[in-house]
């Protein structure tokens, strides 16, 4: 078990994790919350690969709330919960991302739960997952997702955007998803990917 309540004045305000090429990081049972940077994305946690190849970052039966990135200088940071950088997967299962925060105006300030910073190869997996009550005051309240996302039997609930994507705001060609529960978001595009798999294939409205 492990816990974190810790403020940074740089990246992952609880862990700043970097893969170096082909690296490994798992996470089980763990809370992070209510971290804060002073100047730095991923209130909670940030996994990056800055090295080449594609990392990988498991996280299991975990909790990420009321974490807070800021900004110096009035920039907004994106990554309220987890920030996820270039040539690293994400796993997520079975975890709770509620009540994350990202301030701040413009496009810059995103993925109030998760944001997901694609280049090439990198997917995020949402499996009994669920993504609440997290603000943004640019898209994604919920999720941020430049990256191939997989959504399987996960909860969206209670998310909120100044723009785009209540729940998921997801800016590619690939989408996967199974099982999605939506509850009131505070967006009329709650779940947005162009590819039209989220929104208008497998939303049941509840």
């Amino acid at each position: 078990m492990c816990s974190s309540d810790l403020a940074t004045d740089g990246f992952g305000g609880g862990l700043d994790w970097e893969a170096s090429t082909t690296g490994t990081l798992s996470i089980s049972a763990c809370t992070v919350t209510q971290n804060t940077t002073a100047d730095g994305d991923g209130g909670g946690l940030v996994v990056t690969n800055g090295s080449g190849g594609l990392a990988s970052v498991t996280i299991t039966n975990s909790t990420f709330s009321s974490n807070q990135p800021g900004r110096a200088g009035g920039a907004s940071p994106v990554g309220g919960g987890i920030f996820q950088g270039v040539l690293v997967s994400l796993g997520l299962t079975n975890t709770n991302v509620a009540s994350n925060l990202v301030t701040g105006s413009g496009g810059a300030g995103q993925g109030g739960g998760i944001f997901g910073f694609g280049q090439s190869g990198e997917v995020m997996t949402l499996t009994g997952c669920t993504i609440s009550s997290n603000q943004a005051p640019s898209d994604g309240g919920g999720v941020k997702a430049g990256t191939r996302i997989v959504v399987d039997s996960s909860t969206f609930s209670g998310n909120s955007t100044g723009t785009l994507g209540g729940g998921i705001n997801h800016n590619q060609n690939n989408a996967t998803a199974s099982s999605i529960t939506k509850r009131s978001e505070e967006h009329t595009s709650e779940l947005q990917s162009p590819c039209n798999l989220v929104c208008r294939l497998l939303l049941e409205k509840k």
